[in-house]
């Protein structure tokens, strides 16, 4: 298991959990924070890098994503919840193996990707991260680890073929129903990833923190 290197690196990550945690605590747990949307933040100062946010990008707010989280099932719901709570690609969530979990440290590394159903190894190192897992995530590793089955890859999520899912058919088979019947407009896994950018601000992130969590495209997989 890969660890963060140099205490400065871990200052940094143990920082940003407990900014993702407060996050995820008001967001996730807090009924008093449901009263905030997407339209609300300055997305001009929070710029993906090498594709920037659109003005009419889709953003979960956080009533959504605990709605959604509260009614879709395991893998779906792990899956959807590795992409709001830590900013993660679907290329990186679908390429992740039960390896990168390590729960003793609470920490997740993401060392490949999936693409079209097909690994691949991120292309440099700067995207083999290792980031805190947050308590409300912890728990949601922690039930779906407890029916995981083995498989010959050693994936996190596998399909019945014993390959990496591949991120189109989650989107249109697995959330677009979610979404249909929550009445959200139908959206894929980065409107979670902007939600998560939100969350982080809401938590006292600042831009430059949130931008650098979500990674660049460039650096990634999905």
């Amino acid at each position: 298991m890969a660890s963060i290197g140099g205490d400065s690196r871990s200052t940094e990550s143990l920082t940003l959990c407990a900014w993702v945690e407060q996050a995820c605590l008001n967001a996730l747990l807090n009924q008093h924070a449901w009263g905030y949307v997407c339209e609300g933040l300055d997305q001009h100062k929070l710029v993906l890098p090498g594709r920037g946010i659109r003005k009419d990008a889709a953003c979960f707010t956080a009533d959504q994503v605990r709605n959604i989280l509260g009614i879709v099932e395991n893998p779906w719901r792990l899956m959807f919840a590795c992409a709001a709570l830590l900013g993660l690609r679907a290329g990186e969530i679908l390429g992740l193996r039960v390896e990168d979990v390590d729960l003793q440290n609470r920490t997740l590394n993401v060392r490949q990707g999936a693409w079209r159903g097909k690994l691949q190894t991120t292309k440099n190192t700067a995207s083999e991260n290792a980031l805190a897992i947050p308590s409300p995530l912890d728990r949601f590793f922690r039930e779906y680890l407890k029916t995981w089955k083995l498989n010959p890859l050693g994936l996190l999520f596998c399909n019945r073929n014993g390959r990496a899912y591949t991120s189109q058919k989650v989107v249109e088979y697995h959330l677009w129903p979610l979404l249909d019947a929550l009445n959200i407009k139908r959206a894929g896994f980065h409107a979670f990833l902007h939600a998560h950018a939100t969350l982080l601000l809401q938590g006292g992130a600042s831009p430059k923190v949130a931008q650098r969590q979500l990674r660049p495209v460039e650096n990634t997989v999905g």
